[in-house]
């Protein structure tokens, strides 16, 4: 019984360590290969042209801050498989920005376009 309990523990300190190292290569690639901005905020979509350039104008003022993109994001379910998806649509104000701040690319690591 001694045995069987070292070996069970053993196993899931190992199944621990390779999702530990599977995660952080994971997160790694998104936020250093896929994404190249720091932080987003969002401005209510129902807001006054006003109170937008208001929101815009305290971004601008903020330690840190050296530039912005504006986007328009929206979620969207889809059904795949059967099976209940979740995928956000990013519209940036000036597609020919949007490299700077988000690299697409495919698996064998052909760069995507955007637009």
């Amino acid at each position: 019984m001694t045995i069987a309990g070292v070996a069970g523990c053993m196993a899931l300190l190992l199944v621990g360590f390779g999702l530990n190292d599977s995660i952080k290569s994971m997160t790694g690639n998104q936020f250093e290969k896929v994404w190249h901005f720091a932080g987003t905020a969002g401005i209510n979509s129902e807001a006054t042209r006003a109170e937008k350039r208001q929101s815009l104008a305290e971004v601008n003022t903020m330690n840190g801050v050296t530039e912005y993109l504006q986007t328009y994001r929206s979620m969207l379910y889809t059904d795949a498989n059967g099976e209940e998806k979740t995928a956000y649509v990013i519209v940036p104000q000036d597609t020919s920005r949007m490299a700077d701040y988000v690299n697409l690319s495919s698996r064998d690591g052909k760069h995507l376009c955007y637009g």
